[in-house]
């Protein structure tokens, strides 16, 4: 099985359309995990990423 990484502007323009500096609060919280970095680029991987956005709901309702 082949591991897909995402960066950041396909996250944003793809699956969660925040910006840039909410996005990386989210990570500060706990809420998105942090990134994997290849080089100078951060990406994430793409099944946590998206069980994280599943939880995201739940998550910043609880943090509110």
């Amino acid at each position: 099985m082949e591991i897909k990484y995402l960066k950041i502007e396909k996250i944003l323009t793809e699956y969660l359309p925040i910006s840039k500096s909410q996005f990386y609060n989210y990570i500060n919280l706990d809420l998105i995990p942090k990134p994997l970095k290849i080089g100078r680029t951060s990406v994430w991987e793409h099944q946590s990423l998206m069980i994280a956005l599943q939880e995201l709901p739940g998550k910043l309702k609880n943090k509110g």
